[in-house]
């Protein structure tokens, strides 16, 4: 079929749905028609057969002299087929859920990109992240509006509660508690999402607590428009520090004491 690879691109870019997701919903496996497009090689008729009916377009769509009947099919095919996938996608997420699967960080990019940053069709993520108020003048830490009760501060920290939070994160250093507050100010600033790796480090009586994190930043809204600032965070890995030097590997260390952290250099957006 005459350029059938490129029409494919063209009709996936025209819906803005890449080509792995429409792969993934087609049953095809994506590799291998990426080296065919890519390689200019005939894009056998069954994988075009396949995504035709994945899109519910007519065949003639992905011929070069494709009719204006065609065109028109692929318009008004294009809402219906990425409310579709994205109601997809929001359910293979919440089935994950159901299946004890661990949030990913991927999953709460996702999710973001769907909604639009909204804070809507949240309830698989509630328990998992933390909502802030945005941060004003005299705010000495973060004023959290949500700790879910499974997100890694929770956790880590052995959180009760609104005031232990406070409590236990006032105690982090001043150049740490800066830093946070000024992270916070910048996604609202930037309207943008960050990604980055923190290491962090926590004294608990006689043992030193160390370990990384990869955490996400996000500026978000409610239906009603107040805006909020979301965390997620997932532990890399921790490990415990003793005096002799060595080392035990740790699911939930405590958080009475001190605590340093410092962010490594990672993916920001």
């Amino acid at each position: 079929m005459i350029n059938a690879g490129q029409r494919i691109l063209e009709i996936c870019n025209d819906r803005d749905v890449t080509l792995k997701a429409v792969c993934e919903a087609a049953g095809i496996r994506y590799g291998t028609l990426h080296t065919q497009i890519s390689k200019g090689r005939e894009v056998p008729f069954s994988t075009v057969e396949a995504i035709a009916t994945e899109l519910g377009l007519p065949l003639e769509a992905f011929s070069s002299k494709r009719s204006a009947i065609a065109i028109e099919a692929i318009k008004a095919a294009k809402s219906n087929f990425g409310n579709r996938l994205n109601s997809d996608l929001r359910r293979q997420d919440i089935e994950a859920l159901r299946d004890g699967d661990p949030i990913s960080t991927d999953m709460v990019l996702n999710w973001l990109m769907r909604e639009k940053s909204i804070l809507r069709n949240f309830g698989a993520l509630r328990d998992k992240v933390d909502l802030f108020y945005p941060v004003q003048d005299g705010d000495a830490v973060p004023q959290p509006a949500h700790l879910g009760s499974d997100s890694l501060a929770t956790i880590f920290f052995e959180l009760e509660g609104i005031d232990d939070y406070r409590d236990k994160i006032a105690k982090f250093d001043a150049p740490i508690l800066r830093d946070i507050l000024e992270t916070h100010v910048e996604v609202h600033r930037t309207s943008q999402y960050r990604v980055d790796d923190v290491e962090i480090s926590v004294q608990i009586g006689a043992n030193q607590v160390a370990g990384k994190y990869r955490r996400v930043l996000a500026p978000v809204v409610d239906p009603e428009g107040e805006r909020f600032t979301l965390v997620f965070a997932r532990l890399i890995h921790a490990f415990q520090q003793r005096p002799h030097g060595g080392s035990d590997r740790v699911g939930k260390p405590s958080a009475s004491g001190s605590f340093s952290a410092r962010r490594v250099p990672g993916p920001s957006t």
